[in-house]
């Protein structure tokens, strides 16, 4: 039986400036605290499809004023492998894993979004010999 556990981060730095350029100053680059984060936790409407015309509904719709830019990314995961049969036939293992990711934007207008997600995984193999 091997026991296994990971753990990770990313973090994408702020890197923005002001573009005088079009006459008005416009905030532009990379979690500018101007963007616009007020429709993040706003579901839209489905759209009708561009593919089937006839059809509505089934374009999903996209959100409006949400930019969000990550600011971190973490993860941690825990899982075991288990080998229950390994002789002149092959090897026959499992596996159960659990993950656990959250995500954090940079602030703007609207506030700063989160998101976590915790996820199971399970796995069967069996390698020849």
């Amino acid at each position: 039986m091997d026991i296994y556990t990971n753990a990770g981060a990313e973090y994408a730095a702020r890197t923005w400036d002001v573009d005088n350029t079009s006459g008005s100053p416009v905030e532009v680059g990379y979690g500018a605290p101007g963007f616009n984060n007020t429709g993040c936790y706003t579901e839209t409407i489905p759209g009708s499809s561009t593919t089937f015309p006839n059809s509505t509904g089934f374009q999903p719709g996209a959100l409006a004023h949400c930019t969000a830019d990550t600011r971190a990314l973490i993860e941690g995961t825990l899982g075991f492998w288990y080998r229950f049969y390994n002789g002149p036939k092959g090897r026959f293992q499992y596996g159960t894993q659990y993950s656990y990711v959250t995500r954090n934007a940079w602030s703007g207008n609207g506030g700063s979004q989160h998101g976590i997600d915790g996820m199971v995984f399970t796995s069967f193999r069996y390698f020849s010999p």
